[in-house]
């Protein structure tokens, strides 16, 4: 069923329109104008005409969302950026925890910053070797290379350790160096072992928190 309605522009000027061409309306719906030539494209071309800049710039924001996602995806796959990355962070860490232990006045007698640093050390090495070797999968495993090689080879510090014990035994402070190489490594085993149990009730909790 067509309708035939005469009307002119809305600025008042003679129209070109053919009777049914400068409305466009649906039955008991209020008339609204459009110029004439957009009746002359059909409704699917013309809201595409339309919105066409508008959703070139969405789709070319998303392209540019997902380029620079898989960039760092591929830069997070960098193995030796990985290294270099946890190394940064694991050895600022490890000055910082050093330089406080060194400006504490109950700490000058024996190296605490050093015993901390590598049962610290220890216990997140277990952890990471646990939930990224053990329960990841393979693809995920160069995670290990941020925190477990990376991370925990700069934070903590072997040479060190084996430094301060010399010069505790030059200076004749043999319990000191006793404690100090039982502290390390006694120490540093019980927090890999910590680690890994910690790691492991993580898991147990996860698992029967899903069932």
């Amino acid at each position: 069923m067509g309708f035939a309605v005469t009307a002119s522009a809305p600025s008042g000027k003679p129209s070109l329109m053919t009777p049914t061409e400068g409305f466009s309306f649906r039955r008991g719906a209020t008339p609204k104008w459009r110029p004439h030539w957009e009746n002359r494209i059909p409704g699917g071309a013309f809201f595409a005409l339309r919105h066409s800049s508008s959703w070139g710039r969405v789709a070319g924001l998303k392209e540019s969302e997902s380029f620079l996602g898989k960039r760092l995806t591929l830069l997070l796959r960098n193995k030796m950026l990985m290294l270099m990355l946890g190394g940064a962070i694991g050895t600022y860490a490890r000055y910082w925890l050093s330089r406080w232990f060194g400006g504490q006045p109950w700490a000058q007698s024996f190296p605490y910053g050093t015993l901390v640093i590598n049962v610290t050390g220890s216990f997140i090495l277990g952890v990471a070797a646990v939930f990224i070797l053990e329960r990841l999968p393979p693809e995920h495993q160069d995670l290990y290379l941020l925190i477990g090689t990376g991370f925990c080879g700069g934070y903590t510090t072997f040479s060190t350790f084996e430094w301060e014990t010399l010069k505790l035994v030059r200076d004749g402070s043999w319990l000191y160096a006793f404690a100090n190489v039982f502290g390390s490594v006694f120490a540093g085993f019980l927090g890999v072992l910590l680690g890994v149990i910690v790691a492991e009730l993580i898991f147990i909790l996860m698992l029967s928190a899903k069932r």
